[in-house]
């Protein structure tokens, strides 16, 4: 049960680190913080929810207790498959290509009356 609650407790931290945390740094790396943050308090929280599962294995089969036992390791690895999912995705539809600009118009002196 302690256990559970740690892992309530980082999972709820990294959810707050994502959404409270005011961003910082300039320009590409602004809110950056609050990534790493988020990722390194999911890591947590995945280690914690592996000992749950750990945990969980001692409980009767087909228990309730049992089956929520592994609610955060399935949470931990459905992060991970939609982490892993959206690289792939972007790596395989690349962008069709863009036609090159017209060339600006060549500008002439005034003609004299």
């Amino acid at each position: 049960m302690f256990l559970a609650i740690l892992w309530l407790a980082a999972y709820g931290a990294s959810l707050a680190a994502l959404f409270l945390l005011e961003p910082t740094g300039d320009g590409f790396t602004r809110g950056l913080n609050r990534v790493s943050s988020f990722v390194t308090w999911q890591f947590a929280a995945g280690l914690i929810g592996l000992g749950v599962w750990l945990a969980g294995r001692g409980l009767p089969r087909g228990s309730p207790a049992r089956w929520f036992s592994r609610v955060p390791t399935f949470l931990a690895l459905l992060l991970l498959l939609a982490i892993v999912g959206l690289i792939a995705w972007v790596n395989l539809t690349k962008p069709a290509p863009v036609a090159e600009p017209a060339p600006p118009p060549k500008t002439t002196a005034p003609v004299a009356d």
